[in-house]
This record gives C-alpha cells, sequence and structure tokens, in this order.
C-alpha cells in the first residue's frame, strides 16, 4: 500500500509527520490500487507510531471494500506489545461488517510463525 504523500526518510521527520497526522486525525490519502475481491482473509501488518497505528491504516479501512471480510492485523515495534494498538484497531472497525481476528505483534520469525497458526 503506497502513500500518495512521500514519507520523509529521515527518522526524525516520519516521528514528526507521523505525531502530526495522528494529533489532526488526518487519513492520508493510498495511491495503490488493491483488488481484494479473491480474498476472504487479509493479513494487515503495520508499526507501531505512538501507541497506534500510522494513519494510513484508517485510510485503508476508508478506502477499502472489506464487508464480510476477516482482517488479522498484526505489528512491528521496538518497544510495545501488538496489545498496545489492538483497542484503536477495533475502534476502526467497529461500525463495520468485518470480522476482526486476534492479531499479533511480528518482530521475530517465532513470533510471525505462532501468530500465524
Amino acid at each position: 500500500m503506497k502513500s500518495v504523500q512521500a514519507w520523509p526518510t529521515n527518522f526524525d521527520d516520519l516521528a514528526a509527520l507521523a505525531q502530526k497526522q495522528r494529533d489532526t486525525n488526518v487519513h492520508p490519502e493510498i495511491s495503490s490500487q488493491i483488488n481484494l475481491d479473491n480474498y476472504d482473509k487479509i493479513y494487515l501488518g503495520y508499526p507501531t507510531w505512538y501507541g497506534q497505528p500510522p494513519m494510513i491504516i484508517n485510510s485503508f479501512f476508508d478506502k477499502f471494500d472489506l464487508d464480510d471480510k476477516t482482517v488479522v492485523p498484526f505489528s512491528t515495534s521496538g518497544s510495545s506489545t501488538f496489545e498496545i494498538t489492538a483497542p484503536y484497531v477495533h475502534s476502526i472497525v467497529k461500525d463495520k461488517n468485518i470480522k476482526l481476528e486476534n492479531g499479533f505483534r511480528a518482530n521475530s520469525e517465532d513470533e510471525i510463525t505462532n501468530g500465524l497458526k
């Protein structure tokens, strides 16, 4: 999934943009076109930024028709558990016809293997 706006390559600039998007509830525009018609289950991965997924994850749920699909979220983070982002993801899909499975942290091969079971 690709954003219309280019992401900064410098970490400090990226962190500042991520925080600004979160604080102002900006849902960045997605340039990618993804046909999800043939999929019943979607694994949605993201980094944890400021205790939640990047705001482009909101854009994903805004843009794509996920009715009657199952979404399995997973996150990467150097310091946060998956459980810290789970309530936010639940709030995104709250009023949508989407089945949200328990997600997992994906920082290691063991975590990924266990999460895919």
